[in-house]
């Protein structure tokens, strides 16, 4: 039979830690801690210095960040403005991406090569809903045309500003 280091107790705390009332520490004299509650005041040790790591060489740098600096940029038209199309407001990511790709296919010569964003919202107590948006439109005009091409397809539609 073997014994095991799970039979002795847990070490007893360093001499040198002080333990105080919560009295002490809200200044409050008069204050009694409740009963078998004691606080800890730990020590401050000081750390040693910590040493970032040496930044990469332009030559070390991952592909997936070159990557990404050499994504083309959105058509000038859709990079700029307030307006946006909300398709729908639903309550799974799954879902949402499943109304993307319908939208899509349905509807893409309609949309000027924007495709639909999925992004997470928490509406009050009601909690997290996830909304299938369209934009950024410059104009109100345009994303109104397209709420009345799409809504004959039974999607919802509504013209907001972001």
């Amino acid at each position: 039979s073997s014994s095991s280091s799970n039979d002795s107790p847990p070490p007893p705390p360093p001499s040198n830690t002080p333990v105080t009332s919560t009295a002490a520490l809200s200044g409050d004299d008069t204050a009694a801690p409740a009963a078998g509650w004691t606080t800890t005041e730990v020590g401050s040790s000081p750390l040693p210095p910590v040493t970032p790591p040496p930044a990469p060489a332009a030559s070390e740098t991952p592909a997936f960040v070159t990557q990404v600096a050499k994504a083309p940029a959105p058509p000038p038209s859709a990079a700029s403005g307030k307006y946006h199309v909300q398709v729908a407001a639903v309550r799974t990511r799954e879902e949402a991406y499943a109304l993307s790709v319908r939208l899509m296919s349905q509807h893409a010569s309609e949309l000027g090569g924007r495709r639909p964003s999925v992004d997470e919202t928490v509406i009050g107590s009601m909690g997290t809903f996830y909304r299938v948006r369209l934009g950024p439109y410059a104009n109100a005009e345009e994303p109104e045309n397209l709420c009345g091409s799409i809504r004959s397809s039974g999607f919802d539609c509504l013209v907001v500003t972001q």
